[in-house]
């Protein structure tokens, strides 16, 4: 027997799904500037923590405390329970995992050279990915377990803190710090290093 689905009633009347519509765009209208604005913070800020860790010529710190950021913004979004705390979490969240990128892999190349880089690389990759496949399923079943994501969030800030004490273990010989006229645009290669 076929049925027509077209024709089915809907879910909830329609005048609740057009006053549902209406409330969202207003909501996502107000948000998107706020939104937006985070994210070029985040941005700029990925962009100065990378040039503070090239002018000190330090990777270790740059990276830990790019970590403890993420993981505290992570722990402040499993805490609350309003949309602009939350929005503010993740901001602050977004800061810390985009400033980490920089330093973590200039940190990940100081550690190794030759083809063991190519291959310390290679794993670290391999690794982001197995993460990136496990990741979603570990808060998905934290989801259904708890009813709240608020424990997954917090899986993930025990993670990243994990990571900053693991980097914080390491103990690399500090890196000269790039000199000053390097922007003014040396013409010596080793200048530029």
């Amino acid at each position: 027997m076929h049925t027509d689905l077209s024709s089915a009633p809907p879910a909830w009347p329609a005048t609740d799904d057009l006053l549902a519509r209406r409330t969202l765009r207003r909501i996502a209208w107000r948000l998107l500037p706020f939104l937006g604005l985070l994210y070029i913070v985040a941005y700029l800020d990925r962009i100065n923590i990378g040039w503070h860790s090239d002018r000190r010529g330090e990777r270790r710190w740059h990276v830990a405390g790019s970590l403890v950021l993420a993981a505290a913004g992570a722990g402040l979004a499993a805490a609350t329970q309003t949309l602009p705390l939350a929005l503010l979490a993740f901001s602050i969240a977004a800061i810390g995992v985009w400033g980490v990128m920089g330093p973590f892999w200039a940190l990940a190349t100081a550690l190794l050279s030759g083809t063991a880089a190519a291959a310390g690389i290679a794993l670290i990759n391999a690794l982001g990915n197995v993460g990136g496949f496990l990741g979603p399923y570990l808060m998905g079943w934290l989801k259904q377990t708890t009813a709240s994501f608020s424990a997954g969030l917090t899986v993930v800030a025990l993670i990243l803190l994990a990571g900053c004490a693991l980097v914080l273990l390491l103990r690399l010989p500090r890196q000269p710090a790039v000199a000053a006229d390097v922007s003014a645009g040396s013409s010596d290669p080793a200048a530029r290093r």
